[in-house]
């Protein structure tokens, strides 16, 4: 039995320690999300169509195509998008949700000079960029660790991970894995800069954090990395020596963030990504939320993006529990002495350094690919020294101990590649599901008419505004506007009050956090906001500032045929007849996730569609 296992040892050795293991586990790692070439194009990814075809222009200075200028904070261009409802009628006046990645729009842009009507050689592209990066961290890894089978482990636990999918399927995302490409170069250079091989490699170093910083700005996190190589990984050298290696890098980032400001990018008044230069506070609040959700997230599975699906009262809860397993966590880490080795130590620090730009967004598992590189290591380390010296740790706390690093291995070995696998053969699926079927549904419009369509409950009303692009991408013709009343996540009632004028009442508010930050603009009795033909004026509002009661004042009578009325119905939108005036009726709300799962199973297994009055909670649900 000993002969065996040495024998499995031997083998497991030769696997992950040797060179040529590094395109074995690279191409691993890509035929796990094979499946997604058939994804197609998600969101974002019909704007940049739009917008390399030049059927609509949205210039910004520093940009080619402005492909990453949602809103750029101008009236004058947010209240064309509420219009003409690319932005819901609830969005911030002067919201600007921009972002300087001009290195990414160009390979978006050779996408459609190469192939144009090819979304799977687009996928293909992309694809490239994640096997670049898994073999880049390879040589990392085995650059930083004497130990090559720890880096060979670091980068299956990587490859295996269904943390960072959604980055690789979605073509928008991917800046995010040219970031991570970049930042690992930088890394590497620094490290044989710093090792005495060269000057010229700490001039490699800060061109490629440039180029980082040019693809995305998560290539930020690039500096964590560097102070936490100075801080835990470089001994030997005085503190002085440490400091000037980071001042050349330092200047590069705060260089890069003055033109990036200059030139107008980044966030204001929405409530999806907060500035750090420009509202510290809030993101220092926002970070204390947001970043044990993340950790959490990445450790044990549970999808960051919980947080945002909870109400604002039970955040700080959730915020301190997550906080708690990351902390009992690290406190597992110290027991098995990984704090006292400095590789340990920088990925730890690497990694949660990392976290704090990510901070600024709404939590998604998405943005965890930066930090990824660092746990991914720690892991390594953590899962080889127990499997190792497991025999050497008994009593109470070392079972204890055990039991949460064997939950680690089983998360992270068994059960991401299980849903990474299983994700990947769905995600087609799941994308016609959800984000193609809800624009299709809306009949096509005639040849030569003029109408606005008008969506009385949406399931997500921010994603109204993906609509027309969709249609379009399919071959439907679109109104001269689609705009949403409201999300119907939630009770909604409708009152006719006369023939130009309807209240609605949504006890939860009208709204959403990434069109518009509600605690530092708030809405209040009496504001008017102007949406294309229709004006909203607020009556009421919730504690938190959304408008709570509001009325619209349509400019032509309702009846009339420039309108068409819609509602969500048993599989999509069907036209919504208005109650008679004086009247009201009261729509329930659209389960959203039970709803897409029945359409899933639909979609998969060829089943009848369930109908959305099946799927409505119970009031006090």
């Amino acid at each position: 039995m000993s002969a065996a296992f040495h024998l499995k040892r031997v083998a497991r050795d030769i696997l992950l320690s040797r060179r040529w293991s590094i395109t074995l586990v690279a191409l691993l790692g890509t035929l796990l999300v094979l499946p997604t070439l058939n994804t197609g194009l998600i969101g974002d990814d019909f704007m940049f169509k739009s917008l390399l075809n030049g059927q609509t222009i949205q210039s910004h200075p520093g940009s080619f195509f402005g492909l990453f200028t949602f809103a750029d904070g101008q009236t004058e261009h947010v209240q064309h998008l509420k219009d003409i409802g690319q932005v819901p009628w609830w969005a911030a006046d002067h919201a600007r949700m921009s972002f300087w990645r001009p290195l990414s729009e160009l390979t978006h842009w050779l996408d459609y000079q190469l192939w144009p009507n090819s979304p799977v050689m687009m996928h293909v592209h992309s694809l490239l960029w994640y096997g670049l990066l898994i073999c880049l961290l390879a040589r990392l890894y085995r650059a930083l660790d004497p130990a090559p089978l720890q880096g060979g482990v670091a980068t299956l636990i990587f490859s295996l991970s269904a943390v960072h999918l959604m980055t690789v399927i979605w073509l928008a995302a991917r800046n995010q894995l040219m970031a991570a490409c970049l930042l690992v170069i930088t890394l590497h250079f620094f490290h044989q800069w710093r090792q005495g091989q060269g000057s010229r490699y700490g001039v490699f170093a800060m061109l490629s954090l440039l180029l980082g910083l040019l693809s995305a700005e998560a290539a930020v996190a690039t500096m964590a990395y560097l102070v936490a190589y100075a801080v835990a990984y470089e001994h030997g050298k005085s503190w002085r020596a440490r400091l000037l290696s980071l001042l050349p890098f330092l200047f590069i980032v705060i260089a890069w963030r003055l033109v990036y400001s200059q030139l107008g990018y980044g966030s204001a008044e929405t409530g999806g990504y907060i500035d750090p230069a420009v509202a510290p506070l809030q993101f220092a609040h926002a970070l204390l939320l947001r970043l044990p959700s993340l950790l959490l997230s990445y450790l044990y599975g549970v999808t960051s993006s919980t947080l945002g699906a909870l109400p604002d009262a039970m955040r700080s809860m959730y915020a301190l529990i997550a906080a708690s397993a990351v902390v009992g966590s690290a406190l597992v880490a110290h027991y098995f002495d990984m704090w006292s080795k400095p590789l340990a130590r920088f990925y730890a620090l690497g990694a949660l350094l990392a976290l704090v730009p990510v901070c600024a967004a709404e939590s998604n598992d998405r943005l965890l690919l930066n930090a990824e590189l660092g746990l991914s290591a720690l892991l390594a380390m953590l899962f080889l020294h127990v499997m190792a010296h497991h025999r050497q740790y008994t009593g109470g706390w070392a079972w204890v101990s055990k039991l949460v690093v064997g939950i680690l291995m089983v998360v992270h070995l068994l059960l991401y590649p299980l849903a990474t696998v299983g994700l990947a053969a769905i995600t087609p699926k799941v994308v016609q599901t959800l984000d193609h079927d809800e624009p299709l549904s809306l009949p096509d419009i005639e040849r030569g008419v003029r109408v606005h369509v008008i969506l009385v409950n949406p399931p997500q009303a921010l994603f109204v505004g993906y609509y027309p692009l969709v249609r379009e991408y399919h071959g439907l013709r679109n109104a001269d506007s689609t705009q949403a009343l409201a999300s119907g996540d939630q009770w909604l009632t409708l009152t006719a009050v006369s023939d130009r004028t309807i209240r609605m009442t949504a006890p939860n508010g009208f709204g959403e956090a990434l069109s518009r930050d509600f605690s530092t603009h708030p809405f209040k009795a009496g504001d008017r906001v102007r949406a294309g033909l229709f004006a909203v004026a607020v009556e009421e509002v919730t504690p938190y500032g959304k408008p709570k009661v509001v009325r619209f004042e349509f400019d032509t009578p309702w009846q009339s045929a420039d309108w068409r009325f819609y509602q969500w119905g048993e599989a999509g939108y069907v036209p919504f007849t208005l109650p008679a005036l004086g009247q009201t009726v009261t729509l329930p709300p659209i389960n959203v996730g039970k709803l897409a799962m029945a359409r899933l199973r639909s979609s998969l297994f060829g089943r009848s569609q369930v109908t959305c009055k099946t799927l409505r909670p119970c009031p006090s649900g």
